[in-house]
């Protein structure tokens, strides 16, 4: 039976005050992370909200010696250029010169081609808590990519901005769609990685958690 390692780093911040020296987010929790990339060929889900402080986490896991292979491509664009919507093409970032991979595009899932050349995936992308952002969506399809070729995803967990309240109505199965994947509430108050813990991924027993 083929398993898959599922490494969640949530984000630590004190619940009573949130003061910015109190916030550790996923990305910054290195010591957890940086020995399961050492000397693998990783690909990275991220896009311009992927930040450690003022430094985004493609150049610091650079700078760390991580060997990035790709990049893939959400909606809006690694660099979040792009419109709501608008497709992404498939290119070289300019800056670092690495694979940008579009799954925001004419394709939604990595190849085996592609993943061949891949140890390790890494999704590190800002939400805001409602049922309609996309990343949700790529976050179920990254998931399902690792269990069908047996690759460690690592999910960089951040903080929800509308984590405080849950609000409108839950999403009724037959209006699934690219845009809402799970029968949530409109505004759902979970962060990405609570997202995974609470689908049907949670239940998978090929999963290692």
């Amino acid at each position: 039976m083929k398993k898959i390692a599922l490494l969640v780093l949530l984000s630590f911040v004190n619940p009573v005050q949130v003061e910015s020296a109190d916030l550790v987010v996923g990305a910054e929790r290195f010591a957890e992370y940086i020995p399961l990339v050492k000397n693998k060929s990783v690909a990275m889900m991220v896009n311009q909200s992927s930040l450690v402080a003022e430094q985004h986490l493609v150049d610091v896991l650079l700078t760390k010696d991580v060997n990035i292979n790709a990049i893939l491509a959400v909606e809006h664009g690694f660099r979040g250029k792009a419109g709501a919507g608008e497709k992404i093409d498939s290119s070289i970032d300019a800056e670092t010169g690495i694979d940008i991979i579009s799954l925001y595009g004419k394709q939604r899932y990595l190849t085996s081609e592609q993943m061949e050349k891949i140890d390790v995936l890494i999704y590190d992308l800002q939400d805001v808590g409602v049922r309609f952002y996309t990343y949700s969506r790529s976050l179920h399809d990254l998931l399902q990519t690792c269990h069908q070729h047996n690759k460690t995803l690592i999910v960089l967990d951040r903080p929800n901005p509308n984590g405080d309240y849950i609000a409108g109505p839950l999403l009724k199965p037959e209006f699934i769609s690219g845009l809402s994947v799970d029968p949530l509430p409109l505004v759902h108050g979970l962060t990405m990685a609570c997202l995974l813990y609470t689908s049907d991924a949670a239940d998978d027993p090929t999963l290692v958690w």
